[in-house]
């Protein structure tokens, strides 16, 4: 790949003699990944004493909501949510309770996402009523007919609650010499990000980050332990 001007291998763990050697005939630079210990000078213009705290809105139904499907015909069917199995046109299956939690906390997060709570003060509580539909139906057989569940009519009260939470210290360094390459506050948000501000010693502003997250990586990060910064619910 011409086109690539400088090569880095970053690692958590060090290197070996013979990947140093090998490293520093191909021109590729050694970062490693270690912590920042508190009280440590890794720019001038950070003061080693500095303690970051990362205030944080979670919002959370303040009680199960209120969840009734919308279906494709108009008169009212008893469907018990925790028996009634559905199945998807693509023939995965699921009892409708089951459909109605992860609706109910994905509309939640939708929502959060737009916005919608940012002014709700520490404890306070909005009603909303939500109506998503679904890209494809869901099939429900009863005992007299099929029906075909749309999406869901979603009633409830959210309530916020602001936490305050420290992030972990990492910084990069250069293998051969030690110096600091970048330093960052980082730990994984309710909606399972990655979130952080990163310093580096052209930039004495921090920039911040946040990266989405596969569960397979989540795995990873949790095993570093970096803190989460969790959901809540009452």
């Amino acid at each position: 790949m011409p086109s690539i001007t400088h090569r880095s291998i970053v690692s958590s763990s060090g290197y070996t003699g013979p990947a140093k050697s090998k490293a520093a005939h191909h021109g590729v630079e050694l970062l490693r990944l270690r912590e920042w210990v508190r009280g440590e000078r890794v720019y001038s213009f950070l003061n080693p004493d500095f303690e970051a705290i990362v205030e944080i809105n979670l919002f959370g139904w303040a009680r199960r909501p209120k969840v009734i499907p919308i279906t494709d015909i108009e008169q009212d069917i008893p469907m018990p949510e925790s028996t009634l199995v559905i199945e998807h046109d693509g023939g995965f299956t699921t009892t409708l309770g089951q459909l109605a939690d992860v609706a109910a906390e994905k509309q939640l997060s939708l929502i959060t996402q737009r916005g919608m709570f940012d002014d709700l003060p520490h404890s306070a509580r909005r009603r909303i009523q939500q109506q998503p539909r679904f890209e494809q139906p869901w099939k429900a057989s009863l005992a007299s007919e099929s029906v075909r569940i749309i999406g869901f009519d979603i009633e409830g009260d959210v309530i916020t609650k602001r936490t305050r939470e420290t992030p972990v210290m990492k910084l990069l360094v250069h293998e051969a010499t030690g110096q600091p390459h970048a330093a960052c506050l980082v730990g994984i948000m309710p909606t399972k990000d990655l979130c952080g501000a990163v310093f580096t010693s052209k930039d004495p502003n921090p920039h911040m980050v946040r990266i989405p997250v596969s569960d397979r990586n989540l795995k990873v990060l949790n095993r570093i332990k970096l803190p989460r910064y969790r959901s809540f619910s009452y």
